[in-house]
């Protein structure tokens, strides 16, 4: 597995905090990649960056670069998906498999309210729902699947992607039964911890992060002042 992180050089003031925390939790042999629109050189040098036609849509900026990604399995996330504490890499690699055999199409790995929720047939720590699709959380996938599911939406925004991608019944996500409720229609990640996320419509969501917002503006010295609060 890959792991692949979306970005755009407007984000850049809240890179310290996305790539000093990923050097924290993502082990060195993990391969990671960044997508953004153009070279960088506050990226990680042991990141491979892949740069994508500012001019594209988010489905179609994606498909361009998806091809030049070494592994046929991939966990992706975006740059305000803060990591907040270790990865649970034993059940992340357990996922991994159930993708590569195809048992199951996607696994998110955070929980949301769903309803008729459905649980997996060979591990309990999964569910679904006849409305559950594939959105922008930090997500395992095939390529070929992620492809596909872009390619059907076909030249859209990240907002219509999710509201567009089709329903396959093959989606799922982590339900532990421990995660504490943060907001109104998710749970925290006992998996993979991270905030979800750190900005909301280009502001900061102190509202529901204050205190790990807080302590990550001081650690990596970030003048949150540049963008407005919520």
């Amino acid at each position: 597995m890959n792991l692949v992180l979306y970005t755009h050089t407007d984000m850049k003031d809240i890179w310290p905090m996305c790539f000093g925390q990923m050097k924290k939790f993502i082990p060195k042999e993990i391969k990671v990649y960044v997508l953004v629109d153009k070279q960088d050189d506050d990226i990680p040098d042991e990141y491979i960056q892949l740069i994508y036609d500012d001019s594209l849509t988010y489905t179609e900026r994606w498909m361009s670069v998806l091809d030049k990604i070494e592994s046929e399995i991939i966990l992706f996330l975006h740059e305000d998906f803060i990591l907040l504490d270790s990865i649970d890499w034993d059940t992340i690699d357990k996922y991994v498999s159930y993708v590569n055999d195809e048992l199951l199409y996607s696994i998110k790995l955070i929980r949301s309210d769903v309803s008729l929720q459905k649980n997996c047939e060979f591990d309990e720590t999964l569910i679904t729902s006849a409305t559950l699709k594939l959105c922008i959380q930090p997500t395992i996938i095939k390529k070929n699947i992620f492809y596909i599911l872009l390619h059907n939406v076909g030249p859209s925004s990240i907002w219509d992607f999710e509201r567009n991608v089709e329903y396959t019944g093959d989606d799922y996500m982590v339900y532990l039964g421990n995660e504490k409720k943060r907001g109104r229609h998710h749970y925290d990640s006992v998996v993979f911890p991270f905030i979800a996320s750190a900005i909301s419509k280009g502001k900061w969501t102190m509202s529901e992060y204050g205190s790990e917002l807080t302590s990550l503006f001081i650690e990596y010295n970030i003048d949150h002042n540049l963008r407005e609060k919520i």
